[in-house]
């Protein structure tokens, strides 16, 4: 007898902690399709970065990752950005005393008398052309960096403060950890079933004063399973 009750409540403790296991990640999805299913935009975006709509009748669960954790990027991705913005700035500085330079070398060009003099500062100005321009191309190859590193950073902070939901001063200088999982679910519709993989995330981040900031999950991204 004892021997049935010791089996009864080990089958009890299995099913409770497998229940209990993934509660967060499904309750975030069934807050999440319910959301689709009412249309409310508003929830959805609090829930999903780029959110996604599904027509469907009922979705279930295929599986769910193990969680994966690293390093926040914040950090790398801000000082990158940082050092791009002073290497912008100062290329910037050289520009201008190119152009300077340039524009000497033209009117000097323009006020020569004879032609030794119109030939030294017609050299003058195709040497001092070249070099604006090369710093302009040099620029250009720059500012393309600079925006795409602030853009990466921009949207990793929109992450983040989603998953904290809050905007916080000085996100970009936490550290901490990032946590992912993957969960598998089918969209079962009328016209058929559709899998799609939803990427979760999560953010346990301290500031520079230690104080801890425990993100929730949220949806990363909705991929579609051939």
């Amino acid at each position: 007898m004892k021997r049935k009750v010791l089996l009864i409540i080990l089958l009890l403790s299995v099913l409770i902690i497998g229940g209990c296991k993934y509660a967060a990640e499904k309750a975030i999805l069934n807050k999440y399709f319910n959301a689709v299913r009412l249309n409310d935009k508003t929830t959805m975006g609090s829930l999903a970065v780029e959110p996604m709509a599904f027509t469907f009748s009922k979705w279930e669960i295929v599986s769910i990752s193990e969680e994966k954790v690293g390093d926040t990027v914040l950090p790398k991705l801000a000082d990158e950005e940082k050092k791009l913005k002073n290497q912008l700035d100062e290329l910037m500085n050289r520009r201008i005393e190119a152009n300077d330079e340039l524009n000497l070398a033209k009117s000097n060009l323009e006020n020569a008398i004879g032609r030794a003099a119109q030939r030294k500062f017609q050299a003058e100005v195709e040497e001092k052309q070249k070099i604006h321009d090369e710093l302009f191309n040099e620029w250009k190859e720059l500012q393309k960096k600079y925006t795409d590193a602030k853009l990466e950073l921009s949207q990793e902070k929109k992450v983040v403060n989603l998953s904290l939901l809050q905007e916080i001063p000085g996100v970009e200088d936490m550290t901490g950890t990032v946590h992912v999982k993957n969960v598998v679910v089918n969209i079962i519709s009328p016209q058929g079933t559709k899998k799609i993989d939803i990427n979760l995330k999560r953010y346990l981040l301290k500031n520079v004063l230690g104080r801890q900031f425990r993100g929730r999950w949220i949806i990363y991204k909705f991929t579609p399973v051939d």
